[in-house]
């Protein structure tokens, strides 16, 4: 039902302003989600044509840095998260290019990145699955179980924390 009333109003703001920035922005994080098996092209070219409308929208950057390290182009996606900072607040880089530096093996900046997002954000999900993700890269196995144990306390109702939790420790 929320998906529905998300696509409504994102079709909705698009008829009544095609040269909406946010709801290219909006339209791309739509498409790119379980909901539309994850339409890369078609929401990298509406990320793309929000950036062309408006250049400093760091949201707009972060996600196109997401999708591009998904599909594999992790230079451009890392290219994507450094044009964003300086529309950042914090003049920051997004937290998300640690994905970035684990699937290049940059384990030392990937490892300094997530301290940072965990300092900041102690109970994000996020932080703690790419902190469980390099320790396992990296063959941290007692880090891996602790992070692991960690994300079922934070998120008891995620079966799949427990299922990635038995195979590491199987």
């Amino acid at each position: 039902m929320w998906l529905e009333k998300a696509e409504f109003h994102c079709r909705r703001a698009l008829e009544i302003d095609a040269e909406l920035p946010e709801g290219h922005v909006a339209r791309a994080f739509l498409l790119w989600g379980p909901s539309k098996n994850f339409q890369h092209a078609e929401a990298i070219a509406e990320l793309k044509r929000a950036l062309i409308l408006q250049n400093n929208l760091p949201h707009a950057y972060n996600r196109l840095g997401t999708i591009l390290a998904h599909i594999g182009l992790l230079d451009h996606a890392r290219e994507m998260y450094e044009r964003g900072r300086p529309f950042d607040p914090r003049k920051a880089v997004a937290h998300s290019i640690a994905q970035v530096y684990i699937w290049r093996r940059e384990y030392e900046l990937a490892h300094e990145e997530i301290q940072a997002w965990r300092a900041e954000s102690p109970s994000s999900k996020y932080a703690i699955y790419f902190a469980a993700q390099l320790a396992m890269m990296t063959e941290d196995w007692k880090e891996a179980e602790g992070l692991l144990d960690e994300a079922l306390q934070l998120l008891p109702r995620n079966r799949s924390s427990s299922a990635c939790r038995a195979s590491c420790t199987h």
